[in-house]
């Protein structure tokens, strides 16, 4: 693969990103924090969010994953689709992108951790499925954070 630098402005790198335009690399591991922890109206700390460490999935492996999911085109010009969500392909996701995760509060007035390398799956049990799905969307969208957001995060 021939690789040559090209500057891009942040305004447009990031129109690139949201419209899917914008490749990455699918080895690099990235910082994610719920939206819920980061929006400012539910007032909660920095030192209170839980911290996941992501790995995104490559093209091949989100096409594969679209088999198990249903769409219904609702714009083909717009390219709007509604998708009908798989429980499997959100654990796939999840298995194959969630490296570790730390602070994830519990019931019992604990956090939990997971070291990279454990096993996802006795983890993924204690996440509620609107947390899954946002992971899954996180993972296969690389939804990093920006500046401000990740200042302060250990």
């Amino acid at each position: 693969m021939e690789e040559k630098n090209i500057e891009l402005t942040d305004e447009i790198r990031e129109r690139l990103k949201k419209n899917g335009m914008l490749g990455f690399d699918v080895e690099t591991e990235f910082k994610y924090v719920p939206i819920f922890y980061r929006d400012v109206k539910n007032k909660i700390p920095k030192k209170c969010w839980p911290v996941f460490i992501l790995r995104s999935r490559g093209g091949i492996a989100l096409a594969e994953a679209e088999d198990g999911l249903g769409y219904l085109n609702i714009d083909e010009k717009e390219g709007r689709k509604f998708v009908i969500d798989s429980g499997k392909a959100r654990i796939t996701a999840l298995e194959e992108g969630l490296i570790s995760f730390k602070n994830f509060p519990v019931e019992n007035g604990k956090s939990v951790s997971m070291a990279k390398g454990e096993a996802v799956t006795k983890y993924i049990n204690l996440f509620h499925p609107r947390l899954q799905t946002e992971l899954q969307k996180a993972i296969d969208n690389h939804s990093t954070l920006n500046e401000d957001e990740l200042l302060g995060l250990e």
